[in-house]
This record gives C-alpha cells, sequence and structure tokens, in this order.
C-alpha cells in the first residue's frame, strides 16, 4: 500500500488484524504498509483543512504584498512622507511582521493538530508571537500621547523601565518556566 489510492485500512481491518504481541513492530500490532497508511490518513489534511489552507495562503500573500506596497510606495515617493503616512507605514510593518511570525505556524498548528518543530521552536515561535503582538500594540499606544501614555513621561520624572539586564533575565525566566 503506497497511500494516496483507495487502498485505505478501515478500523474494523485494524481491530480484525492478527494480533501478535512478540512480533508487533507499532502500537496497533499491524502490518507496517497499515500502520503507515493510517498515519498517512491522519496527516493528510481533509477538504475542510484545504479551504483553511487556502484561505491562509491568500491572507498571507494578499498581506504581505499590500504591506509591502505601502511601505514601498512611502519609501519612493518623497511627497507622501508625512505623519498620517508614516503612521500607516508603522502599522504596515507591523502587519507585516505579525503575518510572517504568526502565521505560518497557526497553519502549521491548525492542519495537523500536532507540533513537528520540537520543543525548543515551540518556545521560540510562541514568544515571537506573543512579542510580536504586544510590542506593536504597546508601542501604538506609548508612541501617540493621544491615543496612551506619554513616551517621555519616564525621561521626566527620572524614572526608567529597567535595564536590558534585567529584560533579559525576565525573559528567559518566562521562557523556561513552561518546562
Amino acid at each position: 500500500m503506497t497511500g494516496g489510492g483507495d487502498e485505505s485500512v478501515t478500523e474494523a481491518e485494524v481491530v480484525t488484524a492478527t494480533f501478535d504481541p512478540v512480533n508487533c513492530s507499532n502500537e496497533y500490532c499491524v502490518s507496517d504498509e497499515q500502520y503507515l497508511d493510517m498515519i498517512r490518513q491522519y496527516i493528510w489534511p481533509s477538504k475542510f483543512e484545504w479551504c483553511l489552507i487556502t484561505f491562509y495562503v491568500v491572507v498571507f500573500v494578499i498581506g504581505v504584498v499590500g504591506n509591502g506596497l505601502v511601505c514601498f510606495v512611502v519609501w519612493i515617493d518623497r511627497q507622501l512622507r508625512t505623519v498620517t503616512n508614516l503612521f500607516i507605514v508603522n502599522l504596515a510593518v507591523a502587519d507585516l511582521i505579525i503575518i510572517v511570525v504568526c502565521l505560518p505556524p497557526t497553519v502549521l498548528g491548525d492542519v495537523t493538530e500536532t507540533w513537528y518543530l520540537g520543543p525548543v521552536m515551540c518556545k521560540i515561535v510562541l514568544y515571537l508571537q506573543v512579542r510580536t503582538c504586544s510590542l506593536f500594540v504597546l508601542r501604538f499606544f506609548g508612541r501617540y500621547p493621544a491615543m496612551g501614555v506619554d513616551p517621555l513621561l519616564p525621561e521626566c520624572h527620572g524614572t526608567s523601565s529597567g535595564s536590558w539586564m534585567e529584560r533579559w533575565i525576565i525573559c528567559g525566566v518566562l521562557l523556561g518556566r513552561n518546562q
């Protein structure tokens, strides 16, 4: 059985397969070909998942192209470098980074229902997803005083939000916490 054809293994065949605990090479005690076919059936996306993948790809392509064009046009034309357009470029860059960092791992997790990239990449991707989303939300509200907190407030009052070493220690604690 080479998969991809109509030679699928049903649950009844798995249950009625000869049970030989001495010669089992997998957890279901079926032939290796049947076991590989079961794995292919589980991993291969369903029709709904293909629709989901298509939707994600369309969002990814439109997001990257659209936001890239916004940045490119404002960069090329000096007359477009107004405060409002630079604000829009900031949002476009934030959107680009979120699309590139968050979308591919989300598709992988939604479709395969498992994580193939290992525990280290799991922590790195989760950290990057949370960091990029929170970074741009906090920068958005922190950079524009009419919408949030004045960013010069700590410098005016002589306070600081912590050294770089403190931030790295906190990041290390948060990344190591889930082990």
